[in-house]
This record gives C-alpha cells, structure tokens and sequence, in this order.
C-alpha cells in the first residue's frame, strides 16, 4: 500500500462457503488500484496440503468474481531455481 500499486488489503477477512459444511477463510484480501478484489493463501515451505489446493479451486470456480492465488514460501535450495523466495500460483 505504501508503494500505491494497491488500494488496501486486510488479514483473514473473509470466510467463504463452498458448501454446507466446508467452508474457507483465506489470509489476505487485496484491493488492487483497478477495483479488483485478490484472494490470496499463503503457505510455508513444506508440501502444500492437497485439501487446500481443493478448496483454493473450489473457491475460484464459485467465486470467479475475485482473483485467488497462492504463495509458497521456498527452501533456500529451490529460491535460486524459482528466482526468488516466494512462488505464486494463480487460480
């Protein structure tokens, strides 16, 4: 925000339901400059448990009015090969 590329963002601001009983609160919401709303899960350095890859897709087939994406801190070993220490995944 500082930077001015985004509007606001707010921490665990919203709990979605995917269905009667699932339900998916993701850890940030961002406010881009356009007005568009990003969804975005942030993950460490282990494997990425495969229900939450589920419910992330879950939640952008029936929210497809935001933007979701996934950030995965990386091992030191793999930063150098992903150029950086965060991998993105958008859905």
């Amino acid at each position: 925000k500082l930077a001015g590329e985004i509007d606001a963002w707010f921490f665990e601001a919203m709990t979605l339901v995917l269905a009667e009983r699932s339900r998916h609160t993701l850890d940030f919401m961002i406010v881009h400059k356009d007005g568009g709303i990003e969804l975005v899960n942030v993950k460490g350095a282990g494997p990425v448990d495969p229900n939450s890859l589920t419910k992330i897709k879950a939640a952008a087939d029936k929210f497809f009015m935001f933007r979701f994406s996934m950030v995965q801190k990386l091992k030191k070993k793999d930063a150098a090969e992903h150029g950086g220490k965060w991998k993105r995944r958008e859905f």
